[in-house]
């Protein structure tokens, strides 16, 4: 029975968890030792009864061989904390996974990442956020990572993709769980050549529990976590709050006072999280240095009116009647101005008369 072996059975005992894991591997010092160990010694250090006995018939009946044939044919590949090709971020975690399922270039995950995660009911303020910053970060030397479910992360993914930046997805059950969309934008994630990770085995179903504990994977892999629009009590407060804990950068997109999928956000920079405003930020909490871009505002010659509504627009996210009120103009002059600026790619409309600048 080899160390890796012992990882790989002890991961589909999701009962033991990866934090009680390697506090006995760190107590009997040997993989082999704990697994060989008899439960009045177990019983020793305080687990549960239950949970031993459990345990000890586990293993008598676990078939490995068969478990090993299932991965090959599934595809799926393993790597162990005691690897070289563990990722390095991930192994500085006292929590980390026991065993890491993965599909695609295992080296992506030792690249510098950011996390992009956020609202899985976004509004159309949050898609231009992520479709903006994602497709920005994808000029750098980055990789992408998020949680491969709805909403900010399948926008972010697939915005990757289309930029082709390399994107990493997190799930929170067995590889073989996807199923439906969310399958078809892990092949899509596999074929941009990105990867998709786990630490659970084959079979284990995604649930409203293991979410929250995947969300410390996608932290734990990222240098920095960018939250873009998220409720009160959200998952993405989740892994904003693991990042903390794990010593990561936090950063949040600030949002509408009287929008409900920003208050989470809002909140996290009231509590001392960077306020990301555009790209500038992010990269400096990266330590990546911005390359020079040609200003928007060059993309055409512009006359006296359209500079003025185009500097309004540039402070922040504004409405068309806030605009007509600023600068007296008739609010048709300003719709024609508007619709120039946003076909020639150097704003956006987010929707409800409101106007950013790209």
């Amino acid at each position: 029975m080899t160390d890796s072996d012992i990882y790989l059975i002890t991961s589909c005992f999701p009962t033991l968890g990866p934090l009680r894991f390697k506090l006995l591997i760190d107590y009997f010092n040997s993989a082999q030792k704990f697994y060989s160990a008899k439960s009045e010694k177990l019983t020793t250090l305080g687990l549960p009864v239950k949970l031993i006995d459990d345990w000890q018939k586990f293993k008598l009946t676990f078939d490995l061989k068969n478990y090993r044939a299932k991965l090959d044919k599934a595809g799926i590949k393993v790597t162990f904390p005691f690897e070289p090709a563990y990722p390095k971020l991930l192994k500085t975690l006292e929590d980390r996974p026991i065993v890491l399922y993965y599909q695609g270039p295992l080296a992506s995950l030792n690249k510098t990442a950011i996390a992009v995660v956020g609202s899985r009911k976004m509004t159309s303020y949050g898609r231009f956020a992520a479709e903006k910053l994602v497709s920005q970060l994808s000029d750098y030397p980055v990789a992408i990572a998020s949680g491969l479910m709805y909403g900010i992360d399948e926008v972010t993914h697939r915005t990757a993709i289309t930029n082709k930046a390399q994107t990493i997805g997190i799930w929170a059950g067995g590889l073989d769980t996807l199923s439906g969309s969310r399958l078809k934008l892990a092949k899509d994630i596999l074929r941009s050549d990105g990867i998709i990770a786990t630490e659970y085995p084959l079979g284990f179903p995604p649930s409203a529990a293991t979410f929250p504990v995947r969300n410390r994977i996608v932290s734990g892999l990222s240098k920095a976590v960018l939250v873009i629009e998220a409720a009160q009590n959200s998952g993405s407060l989740i892994t904003a709050s693991h990042a903390a804990r794990q010593g990561r950068e936090v950063l949040a997109v600030p949002g509408p006072i009287n929008s409900l999928t920003s208050q989470g956000t809002n909140s996290l920079i009231q509590k001392g999280a960077k306020l990301a405003q555009g790209l500038s930020d992010i990269l400096e909490e990266l330590d990546i240095k911005p390359e020079a871009k040609t200003a928007p505002s060059a993309l055409l010659p512009l006359d006296g009116t359209t500079q003025k509504i185009l500097s309004l627009i540039a402070k922040t996210p504004i409405h068309i009647d806030d605009i007509a009120r600023l600068t007296d103009l008739p609010t048709a002059k300003i719709s024609s101005i508007l619709t120039s600026l946003e076909l020639s790619g150097q704003i956006t409309n987010l929707g409800s008369g409101i106007y950013s600048l790209n």
